[in-house]
């Protein structure tokens, strides 16, 4: 069921395996550094192929844009209705986007169509636990760390994948929502 999501100059739009040769365009094989999967082979039509296994596990990627410039991508990873749960994950941006106003502005705009838009009383978020710059991301948006979960997957180069997690509850929407609206008003870029 996914969405256009518009606002704060951004356009979060359902990535389909056509978007990949934007997305090659400005992606590296380093920003899958921490993903469980990456594109293989290391061509645009390799992330085509990454593109639509995800959709096909039933994820709800996004695309996002500011104006026609591609960012990257986040999305819904899992949509459990029966359990009211989200899980936002897969979000990398291109380097020039990120410390940025972006990221929160992603995370407004996802945020809001959990919690008001399909009524959902949990969102998740993970990151692999190695993954500083994400742990700070997800904690600045005031998600509650929850522990994690060792050893949980394996990934590409034969290690083995620790998952952070965090979350953020329907009744801590409101504030995290006034938090991040602040941030974003007082952002310069």
């Amino acid at each position: 069921m996914s969405v256009t999501l518009n606002g704060f100059g951004l356009t979060l739009s359902p990535l389909v395996p056509g978007d990949a040769e934007a997305l090659f365009a400005v992606s590296r094989p380093e920003q899958y550094e921490f993903f469980p999967a990456a594109p293989s082979p290391w061509t645009a039509d390799g992330l085509a192929s990454f593109i639509q296994g995800r959709l096909e596990r039933g994820e709800e990627p996004w695309m996002i844009r500011r104006g026609e410039e591609a960012l990257g991508t986040t999305a819904f990873l899992i949509d459990d209705r029966a359990n009211s749960v989200i899980e936002i994950g897969h979000t990398w941006l291109v380097p020039s986007a990120r410390g940025t106003s972006v990221n929160p502005a992603i995370k407004m705009l996802t945020l809001t169509e959990a919690f008001e838009a399909r009524s959902i009383q949990r969102v998740t978020l993970k990151c692999d636990a190695r993954n500083q710059r994400s742990r700070r991301a997800i904690q600045r948006l005031g998600a509650v760390p929850e522990g994690a979960l060792r050893s949980i997957m394996p990934l590409p180069d034969g290690s083995r994948r620790t998952n952070a997690y965090f979350s953020i509850l329907a009744d801590e929407w409101p504030e995290t929502k006034a938090r991040l609206a602040s941030r974003l008003m007082n952002s310069n870029s």
